[in-house]
């Protein structure tokens, strides 16, 4: 058995939890030439998912104006998120009972259809309620390409095909509100819901003719009863109601109003319910409880929840920081945001090399120093103020990328690797739920900073200096405006900016430091070919 240095020094014997059974080798074999040509096409469908989650970002003004609807334009962005967050959980087990495939194919087919319904919506009803239907598929996007990645490729190879993974879904999340822009000046706002359907044609194809994997056994009816009803109408109720009462809360109604309190209440008890389920009454549960067991599988949640934060402060919010503060337009402030993508996309292949060439010790390595890199960045992206040069605001951003890129795709490759072969989809759905539920508490959390401070603020400075208010949309749409007033309204505005968007920074920070504090109760080892070596050797005996 290894020996491991332990923090004194002291050798030890190394720590052995049951070891999961051999995913080493493909449970779909196939050519390389076909495994390659089916990778590009799932990788559409990655970076589909993520241009659809930041696309809409700088269309939401021509949105709210064309539908008159500047008071629910939020809930074109938030729609879809909450849907795809709530119905992620139940994607693993449904691809387990019917089959990768056609739960796929159903996933891309869902979320099409919003999308074509979203760019004919012709008021804001119609236009959040089909973002919704949308979401409901773009939440089996990510998750189940992760899965039939752990089905087409072994782990041993894994790591090099996740690095690419992290890249693609960074780089799409990164150009989505360039592109956005670019659609709502120049064509129209509706294309940005438009473009998903060519986009979502081609992994279409590339699954429909290439992906073969066998499909469960049993008769429709069988697979029905099968399917954990209760249990999957706890969880996304549970989760739906947890997050409308994030995103109402402190905005459109007070912290202590009494539907954000039921709301949180029949969430909290919901997930309680969900746990007994689980545990004592589904056959086939959705998460099995037994999985939160492994500190491991529990540590690469937490690590993807806290990431998630981290990557829509950089995304949303230091783009904003940057055109307040340094009057840098959209396109510039977007430029400067590629030095975190060329930072993710350098880390994730990386570390997806060095966990496929250097396995055991490595996955936890890896996330550890994401983690580290991350803490910093963010650490000195707090600092950053009206006197930061461009270099400071470039690297701090590039430090930032380098960190999340490490972990991204390798904390969940390390659950898939803990886990038994028949628990992959599962884990890979649990870890998915985690980072998209991430998303939503952070934005949640920005939010109520945004509206609560930076924007009350403003509209206080007005009205104390000159006795009148401005509107909420007129501050949100244009904060660099505020360099065109004299003083001392300009310093007092200025200082209000920065003060409010260092509590954002200074909540990215904190998800960085946990991120990094997460990742220190992974496994030490990962057991990946000596697993399969020691196997093969009982089988021969």
């Amino acid at each position: 058995m290894p020996l491991s240095p332990d923090t004194n020094g002291d050798n030890k014997l190394m720590e052995k939890e049951e070891p999961a059974e051999s995913n080493n080798k493909p449970r779909v074999p196939m050519s390389q030439l076909k495994l390659n040509l089916l990778f590009i096409g799932l990788l559409f469908g990655v970076f589909l998912s993520a241009l659809n989650l930041t696309i809409v970002s700088t269309a939401l003004q021509a949105i709210a104006s064309d539908l008159s609807a500047f008071d629910k334009v939020l809930w074109v962005a938030i729609a879809d998120l909450l849907t795809a967050t709530a119905f992620q959980p139940v994607y693993g087990k449904l691809s387990d009972i019917f089959g990768r495939k056609i739960t796929i194919l159903t996933a891309i087919f869902i979320f099409e259809l919003g999308s074509l319904f979203c760019g004919l919506a012709d008021n804001i009803t119609k236009l959040v309620l089909w973002r919704a239907v949308s979401g409901i598929g773009a939440g089996g996007f990510i998750g189940l390409t992760s899965i039939i990645i752990a089905d087409i490729i072994s782990l041993k190879d894994r790591g090099k095909y996740v690095g690419i993974v992290g890249s693609v879904y960074s780089i799409g999340s990164i150009i989505g509100p360039l592109l956005g822009g670019a659609f709502t000046d120049h064509v129209s706002w509706r294309w940005v819901f438009y473009i998903n359907l060519p986009f979502g044609v081609i992994p279409i194809a590339f699954i429909v003719f290439l992906l073969n994997v066998p499909t469960p056994p049993g008769t429709l009816k069988e697979k029905l009863t099968r399917i954990d009803w209760l249990g999957m109408f706890v969880i996304t109720s549970s989760t739906l109601a947890t997050l409308l009462a994030l995103q109402w809360g402190g905005s459109d109604y007070a912290w202590n109003s009494a539907l954000v309190i039921i709301l949180f209440v029949l969430g909290g008890l919901g997930f309680i319910l969900f746990a007994y389920i689980e545990g004592f009454i589904a056959v086939e549960p959705i998460i099995p409880v037994r999985l939160f067991r492994d500190r491991t599988v529990v540590s690469c949640s937490i690590q993807n929840f806290f990431y998630s934060i981290g990557l829509y402060e950089c995304i949303f919010f230091v783009p904003l920081f940057f055109q307040a503060i340094y009057q840098d337009s959209a396109l510039a402030s977007g430029i400067k945001l590629l030095s975190y993508i060329v930072g993710v996309v350098i880390s994730a292949l990386i570390s997806g090399q060095v966990v496929s060439r250097a396995p055991g010790y490595s996955y936890k390595l890896v996330c550890l120093f994401g983690g580290a890199m991350v803490a910093i960045g963010s650490g000195l992206i707090y600092t950053l103020d009206q006197n930061s040069t461009v270099g400071q605001q470039v690297g701090y951003l590039l430090i930032t990328g380098f960190g999340a890129g490490s972990i991204f795709q390798i904390s969940l490759l390390t659950g898939q690797a803990v886990v038994d072969d028949d628990d992959i989809a599962i884990v890979t759905s649990l870890i998915t739920f985690f980072r998209s539920f991430g998303s939503v508490i952070g934005m949640s959390i920005f939010s109520a900073i945004v509206n609560n401070e930076l924007i009350k603020k403003v509209v206080d400075t007005f009205k104390n200096q000159y006795g009148f208010e401005i509107s909420f949309n007129t501050v949100h749409g244009n904060l660099s405006s505020v360099f065109s007033f004299g003083e001392p309204l300009r310093s007092q505005l200025l200082g209000t900016i920065i003060d409010s968007l260092h509590k954002i920074f200074l909540a990215g920070l904190i998800s960085g430091v946990l991120l990094f504090i997460s990742a220190l109760f992974m496994r030490n080892y990962i057991e990946t070919e000596e697993r399969e070596n020691e196997e093969n050797e009982v089988r021969d005996d």
